[in-house]
This record gives C-alpha cells, structure tokens and sequence, in this order.
C-alpha cells in the first residue's frame, strides 16, 4: 500500500516538475525570440546609418524634420553641377533609398501584428519604433513627398494596410512641408 501511495505522490511529483520544465522552457524561447527581435530592429536601424554612410549624397531622407534644411544646404555645396542625365540617376537612386525606410515601416508593422499573438513586451517595443517613424522620420520633406501621390507615388507600392497606418499616424502640421524640389531646386515631372 505504501508503494502504490509513494508511486502515486513521485508520479504527481515528476508531472509538476514536467509542466514547470516546460513552461520554463516556453518562457526562455519567449524571452530568446523576444530578445533576438529587438536586435534584428536594432541592426535595422545600423543598415539605415551604413546607408546614411555609403550613400552621403541622400542623407537628406535620413534627418529629422528640424535638421532637413541644413543637411539639404550642405548637400547642395558638396554636389557638383549636374546635367539633367545626372540628376535623373540621382533621383532614381533617391528613391530607392526612400523605398528602403518605407519597407522597413511595413516591416516593423508585420513585426508588430505577429508579436501581438505572443509578447506584449514586444508589440511595445515596435510601437515605440512605430511612433519614432510616424513622429519623427516620416515628417522630413523629401519622404512627404515621396510617400504621396502628388509626389513621389511610392505608397503605391504597399500594402493597403500600411498605407491605413501611415495616412492614421504621420500627423502632418502648420509647420510640415513636403519638399517637391529636392536637391536640385527643381521639379522633374514624372
């Protein structure tokens, strides 16, 4: 009797000890997922400052609103004169930068829908990053204009619900402007 009562209580014992393993175990790849992302997030934002880097003469996407008009000044001194070629390449290449912070927004809103099912540390986190690009990177000029219609059209190449969100959150004021000129003080209609 003893021994069905001692087999019963080590039995209960290893189950418990079993479910809290797992549970442990659920919780430490939570937390390794968890953990990974933000650093995936991070080495996003390092791309977007090598690109700053490798591709100076379209910085002017990469600065807050405050400091666009002074990087957009620099950049017109350290440019040389260009023939209407020239400036068409740079545009182009312009864009592909643009293209480049834009798909890291519809990223990080993908990120944030599959994280809501899991960490709500996480979806935190990718609102914060959500807020920064809304608030902050998405007010300077030359994205305002390129994101728009008027403009540069690349909204065109996302997903309805991205561009939901953008049209929701990028709270545009008396003080925002979208730069249709760019560098070059000139508007090549598209």
């Amino acid at each position: 009797m003893w021994f069905g009562i001692v087999s019963i209580v080590l039995s209960s014992c290893a189950v418990l000890v079993a479910v809290w393993s797992a549970r442990e175990l659920v919780r430490a790849e939570e937390e390794a997922l968890g953990t990974a992302q933000v650093a995936d997030m991070y080495a996003d934002f390092r791309r977007l400052a090598e690109l700053r880097l490798n591709n100076w003469q379209h910085t002017h996407l990469l600065e807050a609103p405050g400091n666009y008009s002074r990087t957009k000044k620099l950049l017109q001194v350290a440019l040389p004169r260009m023939s209407e070629a020239e400036i068409a390449r740079h545009l182009i290449q312009e864009r592909s930068v643009a293209m480049g912070v834009f798909e890291l927004f519809e990223q990080t809103l993908y990120q944030i829908h599959d994280s809501a099912k899991v960490d709500a540390r996480r979806v935190a986190f990718y609102g914060e990053v959500l807020a920064y690009m809304t608030s902050t990177m998405f007010l300077n000029p030359r994205l305002l204009y390129l994101w728009s219609k008027e403009g540069g059209c690349l909204s065109e190449d996302f997903e309805e619900s991205t561009k939901a969100y953008y049209d929701s959150h990028v709270v545009q004021s008396e003080s925002t402007y979208q730069d249709s000129k760019g560098l070059f003080d000139h508007d090549l209609h598209w």
